[in-house]
Parts: C-alpha cells; sequence; structure tokens
C-alpha cells in the first residue's frame, strides 16, 4: 500500500479489448488501455490506501470472436440489387468464400449450401478482415455497392487484378457480432436463342409475316467463344427456324457463328434500329462471314433473343420464249398471250457455263426453274430451235418485254446476262427470249422431194411419206410461223401401257440411223431423266423402269439432229 500499481490485462487470441472508460461509474467502465505499444492492456494507478483495502473498480472488457454470415445470389436482372424474387430462391450454391486477413491471405474457406448462404464462426474480433468470393465457372460478379441498402448490395471488388472478388474491411466490434451484410450477386449462365428466317423481301428485316412462318429448318448454329473459332457448343434450327443454347457463359464475350444452308445466302446486315427485328451475321468473305457480334449475358441468368439471321432462300426462274413476229425485239401485246413456243430447250448455267438444270418449253413458251441457288450469280442459255434465229436482244427500255438471248456466234450464242435470286425466295420473270422465223415453202402431196413447213414440235406421231402420199400428222398449230424441215426422221411414235404402273415401253420407226436423245419431262417441262444413244435404222423399243416417278403425268420426247416429238402418258400406283 506504500505505492502506485497497475494490473496488466492480457487479450486472448482471437479477441481485443472494448472500449476504455465508456460511463462514469467505475464499477461500470473498462480499464485497459487500448492503444498499441507497451502500455496496451495497463490500467491507471492505484494505491491501497484504505488500509487493507479491497479495490474492486478495475476490470477489463473484452470483444470475443463473432460470426459471419454472406449470402451469393444469382442477381437474374443484372441490377447489383438483391430484389424480393432474388432474395428467397435465388440462392446460388458450391460458392466458394474465403475469409482473410486484411491483405487477403486466406484463413479458411467454405462453400455456400443450397441456400446460397456460408457462415464463419469464431472470426477474430482483434484486427480487419475480408471477405473473397470466387466466381466459378461461366459466372461473373453483379455490379458493387448499388443502393443505400447494404442488406441488399453486392459487396465484392470487380477489378481486374489481385483484389477481385474481396470485400471491403470489417470488424467483429460489437462483442460476439454476427455479421448479415457482406453478400455477393452472381450473373449466372444464361440462354441464348436464334431464329434463322427466309427474307423473302430481301430487305433485312423481319417482317410480320416473317416473323411467324417463315422460320429456316436445320440450319447449323454454333456459339462460340470471341475468336469465332473455338465452338463451346452447336445445334441446328427447328421446324419454326429457332435453336436455343442454354447454360452460356456469363464470364465473357461470346459469339454464334450462322452457315448459309446450300443455295442460300445472308441477307442485309444491322437494317434499323430494332435489334429485335434484324439480321446480325457478318456478310464480309472470310473467316468472319456468319459470325454475329459479340455479347455477354451480362443480365444474370438472361435469355437473350434478339441475336438472329436472315437468309435469301432460294429462289423461281420463269423465263419466256416467244415467236417475235414483227421482228422488233420487243414482246407485243399479241405475241405475249399466244405465240410462245413449246419444246426450246433452256439451260440453267453457272457462270463457268456449267449446266445446273434443264428444261423444255411448254405451256404458250414457259420454261420454269424450281430451287434456283440465292448464294451466286447464274445465266440462262435458250437454244435456237431449227428455223429460227434469235431476235435483237435488248431492245427498248422495258427489260420485261425485251429479248436476252445473246446474238453473237459461238459459245455465247444464246446466252443471256447474269442474275441472281437476290430478294429471298425470289421469282424472275425477265429474262427471255424471242425468235424470229427463217421462213420457207409448203410443197405438200407433190412426187417430187417432199418437204413440209411444219413446227419441229409435233406432239402427235408423223406418219411416213411414201412417193404418191399426202403428210399426215402434221401440227399446224394456230399462230406458229411454220420452221421449214425435212419430214419423217422419227416415225409411228407409241408408247404403251397407257397408263403405265412400273415400265414404259416405247416403240418408234427411224427413217436413218442416227444419234438421238429421249426424255422424260414432268408437266413444267422440268427434265426428270435423259439419256443419249445412237440407235439404228428402223424400229427401235425401249423399254424405261418408271417405278420411281410418283403417279401424275409426264411428257415423254424423242430428239433427233431435225426432229423433236414429245407424247403425254400417266403414270397410277
Amino acid at each position: 500500500a506504500d505505492r502506485p500499481l497497475r494490473l496488466r490485462f492480457e487479450e486472448p487470441t482471437d479477441h481485443k479489448f472494448t472500449l476504455r472508460d465508456a460511463v462514469s461509474d467505475e464499477s461500470k467502465d473498462s480499464d485497459p488501455n487500448t492503444s498499441s505499444g507497451s502500455s496496451r492492456g495497463l490500467s491507471e494507478t492505484f494505491v491501497a490506501d484504505r488500509g487493507s483495502d479491497e479495490h474492486q473498480n478495475i476490470d477489463a472488457g473484452l470483444w470475443a470472436p463473432g460470426t459471419v454470415t454472406a449470402f451469393v445470389w444469382d442477381d437474374r436482372d443484372g441490377d447489383g440489387i438483391q430484389d424480393s424474387g432474388e432474395r428467397n430462391g435465388a440462392g446460388l450454391s458450391g460458392i466458394t468464400v474465403s475469409l482473410t486477413e486484411e491483405n487477403g491471405t486466406v484463413l479458411i474457406s467454405n462453400s455456400t449450401g443450397a441456400n446460397g448462404q456460408v457462415t464463419f464462426s469464431n472470426v477474430p474480433a482483434d484486427r480487419p478482415l475480408r471477405l473473397r468470393f470466387e466466381e466459378p465457372m461461366n459466372y461473373k460478379l453483379t455490379i458493387r455497392d448499388v443502393g443505400n441498402d447494404e442488406s441488399k448490395d453486392s459487396d465484392p471488388n470487380t477489378s481486374s487484378g489481385s483484389s477481385r472478388g474481396l470485400s471491403e474491411t470489417f470488424v467483429a466490434d460489437r462483442g460476439s457480432d454476427e455479421h448479415l451484410n457482406i453478400d455477393a450477386g452472381l450473373w449466372a449462365p444464361g440462354t441464348v436463342t436464334a431464329f434463322v428466317w427466309d427474307d423473302r423481301d430481301g430487305d433485312g428485316i423481319q417482317d410480320s409475316g416473317e416473323r411467324n412462318g417463315a422460320g429456316l429448318s436445320g440450319v447449323n448454329v454454333e456459339l462460340t467463344e470471341e475468336d469465332g473459332t473455338t465452338i463451346l457448343a452447336s445445334a441446328t434450327t427447328e421446324a419454326d427456324g429457332r435453336v436455343s443454347f442454354n447454360n452460356v457463359p456469363a464470364d465473357r464475350p461470346l459469339r454464334l457463328r450462322f452457315t448459309e444452308l446450300a443455295f442460300h445466302k445472308f441477307t442485309i446486315r444491322d437494317v434499323g434500329n430494332d435489334e429485335s427485328k434484324d439480321s446480325d451475321p457478318n456478310t464480309s468473305s472470310g473467316s468472319s462471314r456468319g459470325l454475329s457480334e459479340t455479347f455477354a449475358a451480362d443480365r444474370g441468368s438472361d435469355d437473350h433473343q434478339n441475336i438472329d439471321a436472315g437468309l435469301w432462300a432460294p429462289g423461281t426462274v420463269i423465263a419466256f420464249v416467244w415467236e417475235d413476229l414483227d421482228g422488233d425485239g420487243i414482246q407485243d401485246s399479241g405475241e405475249r398471250s399466244s405465240a410462245g413456243i413449246d419444246g426450246v430447250i433452256v439451260e440453267l448455267l453457272e457462270t463457268n457455263d456449267q449446266v445446273f438444270d434443264e428444261v423444255v418449253t411448254t405451256n404458250n413458251g414457259q420454261a420454269i426453274f424450281e430451287d434456283v441457288p440465292a448464294d451466286r450469280e447464274l445465266r440462262l442459255r435458250f437454244t435456237e430451235p431449227s428455223g429460227y434465229t434469235f431476235t435483237t436482244r435488248f431492245a427498248g427500255s422495258d427489260g420485261s418485254r425485251d429479248s436476252d438471248a445473246n446474238t453473237s456466234g459461238g459459245s455465247s450464242l444464246g446466252k443471256s446476262q447474269t442474275f441472281a435470286a437476290d430478294r429471298g425466295s425470289d421469282e424472275i420473270t425477265h429474262i427471255d427470249a424471242g425468235l424470229v422465223s427463217n421462213g420457207g415453202s409448203i410443197l405438200v402431196g407433190s412426187r417430187e422431194n417432199v418437204t413440209s413447213t411444219v413446227s419441229p414440235f409435233a406432239n402427235d406421231e408423223i406418219e411416213a411419206i411414201s412417193e404418191g402420199q399426202l403428210t399426215t400428222g402434221l401440227d399446224f398449230r394456230p399462230g406458229l410461223t411454220p420452221a421449214e424441215v425435212q419430214i419423217n426422221s422419227i416415225e409411228e411414235l407409241t408408247l404403251f401401257p397407257v397408263p403405265a404402273n412400273d415400265r414404259l415401253n416405247v416403240m418408234f420407226t427411224l427413217a436413218k440411223q442416227q444419234e438421238a436423245v429421249y426424255s422424260i419431262l414432268d408437266q413444267s417441262g422440268r427434265v426428270l431423266r435423259t439419256e443419249r444413244r445412237d440407235l439404228a435404222s428402223g424400229i427401235n423399243r425401249i423399254d424405261l423402269d418408271v417405278f420411281q416417278l410418283p403417279a401424275g403425268s409426264y411428257y415423254f420426247q424423242l430428239r433427233t439432229a431435225d426432229q423433236v416429238l414429245n407424247k403425254s402418258f400417266l403414270i397410277v400406283r
């Protein structure tokens, strides 16, 4: 009792001294010094100045280890705030969360449970700490510190580098405190739904009629990394033209790559201001063709529906071959309606002259090509029938009424200019050919060398001529200016049985040994089967296998150097 003394209190592990001298009642406050250094834990001096006095007012309060409970949620709308629907039911399980020192050194790690929560007990109260939230594969952290309510925002640092995922420091500064306000929002893997449509008018916009009913099935679409070459997933469009990718990573930019169907090409890109209605694939040539711009599932478990592709589908070409009665190179009103010439061979050519398809004009001079590729330039080649030459080319200013067949000789004879089905499933009707008759004489019934001015495309049998007989079975169709030909290269063309089933027999007589081409055509004049043979003079018989053809009406065509015969037949099943 003869001198001043002190008490020194030692802080146990993970504890720290509470506030000193907080109240005026010495029997209720805490006395240890809370400063750092050698004086920490020392009380003020005291003296036993009342005899054998008992001092009972030198006390120490300690803050005990606390508890931290964090919550990790799917920020579905990407706004950085735990909305009412996200607070309950949107917790993400299996997310690694670490309790760290202020410098990021890990003390302990744990994973969120099914409700998205993770709890750390016995959290030291003697120093600042942090939580570190790990982004799982395909996820990324949402916006940080949105709004003023700490219980609803997201706390991890979103910058790159070593600080990414770390919360601000916190201290268990209220005794055995429970911290509930350190949470993390994540943007979860999303869904991308793309739509591929037939851009029928070729304007690059999904019009009302194209949005529903114009979807193209079977188009291959790939989900790729930003480089466009690393493929994450691949799928093909369904019957409605749509394709979906689930679990799309939200942690990095991605792209879609669309593949053009055979005979198709991409429509115009980024037309208008409505991203939900335009076409997104790159239309340039090279490795970037078909790639969309980059996108990210940046709004939680987002469903992207604005990455679409329009394609110009195969079109139809309808050509018209007419007799240019006045030779002016223009389809006059009377020529358009009644001067069409049937039986003219028309070929659809690649630009290198490779034949893509071949038909013969029917139904008043029409040649119809369907499923014409839209992905490249093509041309038509018209063949001058015997007795005719092409009329003047490109006469007048109306491209729908002129003649397009080249009149120069050589390999360019009969070729049209190039064209492309460049407006969706386009119908091209302005590639036509006019023919001018070379003229001739009629000497029917003469005992001399018999010639006759007739159409070379008779649809019935032409009987043989013997000396002293008149010609029979000749086709003098109204409106046709005749072409002078030598009669009776082919005689007595007969088809049986009629109707046919699996086989068709063809019998005919040739006046001389020669090469002939025989073909089967459908009602539109499209050649379904053709063969070229050297045939003997006299009676010839061909047995054709037609079991693969569906029931319907067809034409059998026999063509020699100077004559073409078409005869219809029926197949029944």
